[in-house]
């Protein structure tokens, strides 16, 4: 499945779900999907990973992670992860890698802080 696909069947109709404003970014150098609600932010970047063994590696391109670690030194902690795995989409903490077990959906948790008035 592509990022887009993932988007589109997934991502999307879950925000409208939960009333958030959400925006598809083509453009390189800022987090694929854009959401909000309530004057605040969420940024997640997306990435499908299909390997069934070992870690699990989203395909980071030069520069993703500097910029997200860049972005919470100042201050900015509302950017996540949604890696679409094994048929299932997932919120994490931006990272390098992920063991299978450390894959624990934390949406509930990041889109909370949207729904703070």
């Amino acid at each position: 499945m592509t990022e887009s696909e993932v988007y589109e069947k997934w991502v999307r109709p879950m925000c409208r779900e939960e009333g958030l404003f959400v925006m598809r970014v083509e453009q390189p150098g800022v987090p694929d999907v854009y959401m909000a609600k309530n004057g605040n932010v969420l940024w997640g970047e997306l990435k499908c990973v299909s390997k069934k063994i070992g870690l699990i590696k989203p395909s980071w391109r030069p520069g993703q992670l500097s910029w997200i670690r860049l972005n919470a030194h100042y201050g900015n902690k509302n950017i996540c992860l949604i890696l679409y795995y094994e048929g299932q989409v997932y919120f994490l903490p931006p990272r390098e890698n992920y063991a299978r077990e450390e894959l624990v959906c934390l949406k509930d948790l990041y889109l909370k802080n949207l729904k703070t008035i």
